[in-house]
């Protein structure tokens, strides 16, 4: 829930936007708990002049504040930021295009995507040991960047954000890392190339950065070792020739597009300790028989099993409180519980837990906890949004 100007009170949501905006300008706090800013979130927002962002925060979209052009950032050597009233520089946002170097603030958290995107003249940079997570293409394009230096309180890389530089990578096995003196096998950044068949992940590794062995056709098993944090959006997106793969306990989140299109892989043990399972994760895993959900995933995005058609049966834990559009949509071989007009998925103990699909004369059940996105929908979807889920 959105709070008032004064950061206590909470309001609705609707009528106080619009009230809001009938005013000159708009000051608008994100509520504690919200991790990710998604595209357009904020999108053409002339009256918007100050957010609150929280120190939940993980990552900011390149375009999530598009075209907002009264709203006030905070400047630091030559980075904008955003934050809130306790930490003013909490996300960079961008930097001076011609800027050779930067400064980053020691109280940053989260570097945006695209945050220093086509700097070419940035030489050299080291992020301060603040920074839990760099957004995709952060650094994409710095084509003047030799030298980086990542600390280890980094859980998170988005795809290509180092696409483009020139930076040394250390090699170990079939893969390229970045790191610091202490540990230069921190972040497994990408495969050596995409026709490598096994890749033996250094036991130092903590992040594996989004896209790292996307398109990596002949990667038939990896093991991710135990102390990983992080694996990043669409890391292992395209494996089609990947069979399994052992996720460790230390991961807490499924990225967006991780195991997309992995038309070979049969199973896959979530481990306990996961949260999200995000967007499109496991679209079009037609060889997918059997998911393993732990009791502590609370939020399932839309299409995450879209296309899974050899998934036969799933148990949703009694914790999940958000499941998005077509979540499950064209899982042909998934056994449905039906109860009147309706569908549902669930487990053992409440087989009614998720209402699925359901007409406008339906009854939902007194076990009922969640309503998934769009299952009384029976319209054509807008444009803008068919783009965000197809």
């Amino acid at each position: 829930m959105s709070k008032a100007k004064n950061g206590t009170d909470p309001i609705d949501v609707e009528n106080s936007i619009q009230e809001e905006y009938d005013e000159e300008y708009m000051d608008y706090v994100i509520p504690d708990g919200v991790t990710i800013l998604r595209d357009y979130a904020f999108d053409c927002c002339d009256n918007l002049r100050s957010v609150s962002i929280p120190d939940s925060i993980m990552n900011v979209e390149e375009d999530a504040f598009y075209i907002c052009p009264n709203l006030v950032y905070n400047q630091y050597d030559t980075g904008v930021y955003l934050g809130n009233s306790g930490n003013p520089y909490l996300v960079l946002i961008g930097a001076n295009r011609s800027a050779s170097s930067c400064v980053i603030s020691d109280q940053t958290k989260v570097i945006a995507d695209s945050a220093f995107k086509e700097c070419s003249s940035l030489q050299s940079i080291t992020i301060p040991d603040s920074v839990r997570s760099i957004g995709a293409e952060a650094f994409k394009g710095c084509s003047n960047l030799a030298s980086i230096t990542i600390p280890d309180s980094v859980e998170h890389i988005g795809r290509s954000a180092f696409e483009g530089s020139r930076l040394q990578y250390n090699e170990y096995d079939n893969a390229l890392y970045l790191g610091n003196s202490d540990n230069p096998y921190l972040v497994l950044i990408k495969a050596v190339n995409t026709s490598i068949v096994s890749c033996d992940i250094s036991d130092r590794t903590k992040v594996i950065a989004g896209g790292a062995f996307c398109f990596c056709g002949n990667l038939t098993n990896i093991v991710v070792p135990d102390g990983v944090k992080g694996i990043g959006d669409r890391a292992f997106k395209e494996c089609s020739s990947l069979t399994n793969i052992v996720i460790p306990d230390s991961v807490t989140c499924i990225e967006d597009e991780t195991f997309f299109l992995c038309s070979s892989l049969q199973s896959v043990v979530i481990p306990d300790g996961v949260t999200r399972i995000g967007w499109r994760a496991f679209l079009c895993c037609d060889s997918l028989t059997r998911v393993a959900v732990p009791d502590s995933i609370i939020c399932i995005e839309s299409r995450a099993f879209c296309g899974c058609s050899s998934l036969a049966s799933i148990n949703l834990p009694d914790g999940v409180n958000k499941v998005g559009w077509e979540a499950f949509f064209g899982c042909s071989s998934l056994k449905y519980n039906k109860l009147g007009k309706a569908v549902y998925l669930g487990n053992d103990t409440n087989p009614y837990l998720l209402l699925i699909k359901a007409t406008k004369t339906s009854t939902v059940s007194d076990q009922t906890k969640v309503i998934a996105d769009g299952a009384f929908f029976r319209g054509k979807l807008p444009f803008e949004y068919r783009e965000r889920i197809v």
